[in-house]
């Protein structure tokens, strides 16, 4: 198992996001492949920090598919427009 790190960021610098709903979007948008085990996001004023454990011992692959699964959730949930993977 390795850890990803992920921040995204509100384009405006001052919304918010909970990170109960961003974890929860996050799990529904992996797919099987991602092997996305565990997420803890951590957020504040226009920010939100991602950590999750993927099952691979690969961390460039873990990290490429974490950024692939936000990437998605950021395009595909209308409460995240405006936010963008720093």
């Amino acid at each position: 198992m390795v850890a990803a790190h992920v921040r995204i960021a509100a384009l405006d610098g001052a919304s918010t996001v909970d990170p109960t709903c961003l974890r929860d979007l996050i799990y529904a948008y992996a797919g099987r492949g991602e092997e996305v085990e565990h997420i803890r996001v951590r957020a504040g004023p226009g920010r939100a920090d991602i950590l999750a454990f993927l099952d691979t011992d690969d961390a460039e692959w873990a990290m490429k598919a974490l950024r692939i699964v936000v990437h998605k959730v950021l395009t595909g949930s209308s409460a995240l427009r405006g936010w963008r993977i720093v």
